[in-house]
C-alpha cells in the first residue's frame, strides 16, 4: 500500500466520520448497536464510528487510557463534539477535519493504522430517489435514466 499523507487520510476519514456524527448525534461516542434500514449507509456510519474509536479510543470507551491524553487528541474530541452539536455547520466540519489531520500528522503509527483501516472502507455511494441511478463502484459505461430512452451506437 502506498503511504498516505495525514491530510489525505483526514479528508478520507471525515467522509465516514461526518455521516456517523450526523446519524448518531448524541450517541456518537457510544457503541453502535441498532439495526438500520439502509445497509450501505449503516456500513458507512459504522465505519465512521470505528474510525473514531481508533482516533480517540479513550473517549469512545468512556474511560481514560493509561497515561495522559495528548492536547491534539483532546482537540479532536472537542472538535467532534462541536460537530455533533452543529452537524450542518461547514466550519465545524472543517475544524474537526483539521484536528484529525493534526492528530494523524503527530502520530505516524496512528496514521499507518488509520490508512490501513481506510483501505478497507465501504463504498459510500448514496441513492437519491426511487428512480435514481445507483452505481456502487467505478462505472466504465454510460448511465441513462428516465422513461422511453433509446440508445443508439
Amino acid at each position: 500500500m502506498e503511504p498516505v499523507t495525514a491530510t489525505a487520510a483526514a479528508g478520507l476519514a471525515m467522509k465516514y466520520v461526518l455521516p456517523a456524527v450526523k446519524a448518531l448525534g448524541e450517541r456518537v461516542w457510544d457503541r453502535v448497536g441498532e439495526a438500520a434500514t439502509d445497509q450501505a449507509a449503516d456500513a458507512a456510519v459504522g465505519f465512521g464510528h470505528r474510525l473514531l474509536q481508533r482516533l480517540v479510543p479513550h473517549r469512545v470507551e468512556g474511560s481514560s487510557r493509561s497515561g495522559a491524553v495528548s492536547l491534539r487528541e483532546q482537540d479532536a474530541v472537542e472538535r467532534v463534539d462541536a460537530l455533533r452539536s452543529h452537524p450542518d455547520h461547514e466550519k465545524a466540519a472543517v475544524l474537526a477535519e483539521g484536528a484529525v489531520e493534526a492528530l494523524l500528522a503527530a502520530d505516524p503509527a496512528l496514521l499507518a493504522a488509520i490508512s490501513e483501516l481506510l483501505a478497507s472502507a465501504p463504498q459510500t455511494a448514496v441513492r437519491q430517489g426511487d428512480r435514481s441511478a445507483y452505481v456502487g463502484g467505478d462505472n466504465p459505461g454510460v448511465v441513462v435514466t428516465g422513461d422511453s430512452n433509446t440508445i443508439q451506437r
